[in-house]
Parts: C-alpha cells; sequence; structure tokens
C-alpha cells in the first residue's frame, strides 16, 4: 500500500479506491454488529439494520466506489430497505446496491454478506 501512495498519480488513485474498499467492507461490519447487539429477535435486527442504513448517509452516496467483491461494478448507493438478514448463527445479510455504468445509475447489484470465519 505505501509503494501504491508514494507512486504515480494513477498509483495513488489506486490506493485511494482500496482504503474506501477497505473502509467500506468495515462500515458494514460495524453497521451488522450494531443491529445484530440491539436485539435478539432476527426481524428486530433487520429493522434495526435497515434503519442503520437509511442513516448512514455515506452507504447511501458511495460515488462510484468499486466493489471489492467486483471492482468492475461502481456503487452508488445502499438501498436500505432491501436489507434481509438471514437466519444463521453467522446472520449474514443480503443488500441491494444501486450502481453506476457509465450514465446509467438505475441498476442493481444484490450481494450476501457475511462476517465470521466458518466461510
Amino acid at each position: 500500500m505505501q509503494t501504491l501512495q508514494r507512486g504515480t498519480p494513477e498509483m495513488k488513485r489506486q490506493a485511494e479506491s482500496l482504503r474506501m474498499q477497505r473502509q467500506f467492507v468495515e462500515d458494514l461490519k460495524i453497521l451488522m454488529q450494531e443491529a445484530t447487539n440491539k436485539h435478539s429477535r432476527r426481524d428486530l435486527r433487520q429493522a434495526a439494520l435497515c434503519t442503520l442504513l437509511n442513516n448512514a448517509r455515506h452507504m447511501k452516496e458511495l460515488r462510484g466506489l468499486h466493489l471489492p467483491l467486483d471492482p468492475s461494478v461502481r456503487l452508488a448507493g445502499v438501498m436500505p430497505d432491501s436489507a434481509v438478514l438471514f437466519n444463521s448463527a453467522m446472520m449474514p445479510v443480503k443488500l441491494t446496491f444501486k450502481t453506476i455504468t457509465g450514465t446509467d445509475t438505475n441498476k442493481e447489484y444484490t450481494l450476501i454478506f457475511k462476517q465470521g470465519d466458518d466461510l
């Protein structure tokens, strides 16, 4: 990372993109943890997650962030009300994002986000 940060302007942009992707994943982990810590029932956890995502302006305005899973996908923002927590010990969540492809921001990308070591 330090090599990228000291490199050419393109390398510096790449380093910043990677930093933002890492921060995005950390933010998702924090929001999921907050939602799961608030309630013991899955439906209440899901409602809490939707509320947290709705209140997390930075998650709704991702400004073309490259998706870490597939950097060819650029994210415009999360669609908070589409979040679904699965009934599993690790509480994975299905999230849908608006994406940016050229000038089109109406496409959607759905993924399952899970933290933990039982992958």
